[in-house]
């Protein structure tokens, strides 16, 4: 599985006549003003953050994102932990670095650097009938999820026929949303395939049988945030970072130590 993204260029970005280069110590001061890095993990995304260490480190692809981050800067790390992305993103501007699901409506408030992964998302539905040859009435999602706030755009847009009179339904965690999906109180129930397909080969039945519709509604592109008003030099700075670490294998080799590679799509770092 593959996804195309568009990548970070340093030598041919539009701005790189007005950013300077700096070096690394003059980046690491900008970025973590403090002398450590303050990173951002939400703990709520099960294919990047597979659990927590006794002492409350956060073990997964999100955390190695993370550490590796400070030590590509040479200075000490300190992790802050959400339960959700909504608590992470209202957070931001006391963090250094956040790791988060790149989306319009955040991306207003948060800088994003290249995305270090993709997941897909779609619904998971009763029946043999396709969501693509009916209308959806009721949608049930997880409240402030990027996949959330995508379907709220899509939704609100009007441009697609099959979420024109959809009514969407947010819930505070997968397990509710899914909760009011079993009880009928949803003709569908959206999520990341990877959770749907758990989900429907766990509770689908002969009597009720449960089907992850085919494709997705939108695919979810994991980033480091950061700060809007960074200095452009270590924003820069940082982006070359991101696309090192896809460059050289480190996420690669981070989502098969935790089990995730099947499930995660890699962007291409080839020149546009």
């Amino acid at each position: 599985m593959g996804m195309s993204f568009e990548r970070f260029d340093y030598a041919s970005s539009q701005n790189s006549k007005m950013i300077k280069r700096i070096s690394k110590s003059a980046a690491a001061k900008h970025i973590a003003p403090t002398g450590v890095l303050r990173a951002g993990i939400n703990l709520s995304n099960f294919l990047l953050v597979n659990g927590c260490e006794e002492d409350g480190t956060p073990i997964g692809l999100s955390p190695d994102i993370a550490f590796e981050v400070a030590r590509r800067l040479s200075i000490p790390l300190k992790f802050y932990t959400f339960k959700g992305p909504g608590e992470l993103t209202d957070t931001i501007k006391d963090l250094d670095i956040a790791n988060l699901a790149n989306e319009k409506k955040r991306a207003k408030t948060i800088r994003f650097a290249p995305a270090y992964c993709g997941i897909e998302a779609s619904f998971l539905i009763r029946g043999k009938k396709s969501v693509r040859s009916r209308p959806l009435e009721r949608i049930v999602s997880k409240n402030r999820s990027a996949y959330t706030l995508a379907l709220e755009e899509i939704i609100s847009s009007g441009k697609d026929e099959r979420y024109r009179d959809a009514k969407l339904v947010t819930a505070e965690s997968v397990n509710e949303g899914f909760e009011i999906f079993m009880n009928g109180d949803a003709d569908a129930f959206a999520c990341l395939k990877p959770k749907l397909y758990e989900l429907s080969q766990k509770h689908s039945s002969e009597d009720d049988p449960l089907y992850v519709q085919d494709g997705s509604f939108t695919e979810i592109r994991q980033c480091v945030g950061f700060n809007p008003d960074l200095d452009p030099s270590a924003a820069a700075y940082l982006d070359e970072i991101c696309v090192d670490m896809l460059r050289d294998g480190f996420i690669e080799n981070s989502m098969r130590k935790h089990n995730v590679h099947q499930f995660l799509c890699l962007p291409s770092t080839s020149s546009a």
